[in-house]
């Protein structure tokens, strides 16, 4: 347990989580290659419970997540939108089929 953080290449840090009994607790935070802040996350255990998530050069979130409900908005490394995730009760839904 403990903080995990990763670095692009360039030496840029790309993300920080911290991890307890092989779960996430506490703060979360990702960035775009170019240093802007991609996401910032808050889990109780294991459980996402707070986010916020940002497009690349953008000061205000795109998508939240609060009590545990809401949408994650995830973007690549260089801003390009990858997927949405719908979140219900701190766990990420099924998509429909």
């Amino acid at each position: 347990h403990g903080i995990v953080k990763t670095w692009y290449p360039n030496g840029q840090l790309e993300s920080q989580r911290e991890y307890c009994r092989n779960e996430r607790l506490g703060p979360s935070c990702a960035w775009y290659r170019s240093g802007d802040l991609m996401l910032v996350e808050e889990y109780e255990e294991g459980k996402l419970w707070k986010g916020a998530y940002y497009k690349k050069g953008k000061s205000e979130p795109i998508s939240t997540i609060v009590n545990g409900n809401g949408t994650a908005t995830l973007y690549d490394e260089h801003g390009a939108l990858l997927r949405k995730v719908l979140y219900v009760n701190g766990k990420p839904t099924l998509p429909e089929e």
